[in-house]
């Protein structure tokens, strides 16, 4: 079982890395402005990490339940976010863009992992 979850773990971190890649986390990002300021509220119970870009910034997130990140002005948001435990309950992200929730996901998997994008 150690070593299932040991891929597992390894399998997202390529996963994620590859994601920040192609949502523009290493490359020029998008143009078109942001409306208004944008936050990332994660709601888990559990142990989470992840990251967030916007345009050609990436940052490292992580937190035990859960918790509103605002995020740099700018345009092209993603937000990544994965399960750091076993836990079944809800992984919830939502990208919040002058108050309004714009984009959602979530995972009740252990180990689960979320991406919202905004692009």
């Amino acid at each position: 079982m150690v070593i299932s979850c040991t891929l597992t773990a390894a399998a997202f971190v390529l996963l994620l890395v590859g994601c920040l890649f192609i949502t523009g986390c290493c490359g020029a990002g998008s143009s078109t402005a942001a409306a208004g300021p944008v936050q990332a509220k994660i709601q888990y119970d559990g142990k989470w990490t992840g990251a967030g870009a916007v345009g050609g910034s990436c940052s490292s997130i992580e937190g035990t339940g859960p918790k509103t990140i605002d995020l740099p002005a700018g345009s092209g948001h993603s937000v990544t976010v994965s399960k750091a435990d076993t836990g079944m309950g809800k992984l919830q992200v939502d990208l919040i863009q002058g108050g309004k929730v714009v984009k959602t996901g979530e995972t009740s998997a252990p180990y689960g992992a979320v991406s919202v994008l905004n692009i």
